[in-house]
């Protein structure tokens, strides 16, 4: 069975879309560390962007329950093998290392 890990973010980060000059520096891991686990352990990486893909927000009921009751401030989402892990902040790296047993 393959794991997953899913990333519901408002916007993306470190990679994908930046909007202006700023880069919050602390999560210049975020890129780097998705990608390591996507090549070095058996877990899936998936990244949905609202501005970009509002529709995986709509399909996920577990997501699209918590915006309608708290609004954006949710994101982002972090969920694990189907369930949700992290709320309003991206994980550490030692969160990462956690879910995956990825060795850093």
């Amino acid at each position: 069975m393959m794991n997953s890990i899913v990333l519901f973010e408002s916007e993306m980060c470190c990679g994908v879309k930046m909007t202006g000059a700023e880069i919050n520096r602390k999560l210049l891991y975020l890129g780097p560390t998705l990608q390591k686990i996507q090549r070095q352990t058996n877990f899936e990486v998936e990244r949905h962007s609202l501005t970009i893909e509002p529709e995986a927000f709509i399909a996920n009921e577990e997501v699209r329950l918590l915006m309608e009751k708290r609004g954006i401030s949710v994101l982002p989402v972090t969920i694990v093998d189907g369930k949700i892990k992290k709320i309003g902040i991206y994980p550490s790296i030692e969160e990462f290392v956690s879910y995956t047993g990825l060795i850093i």
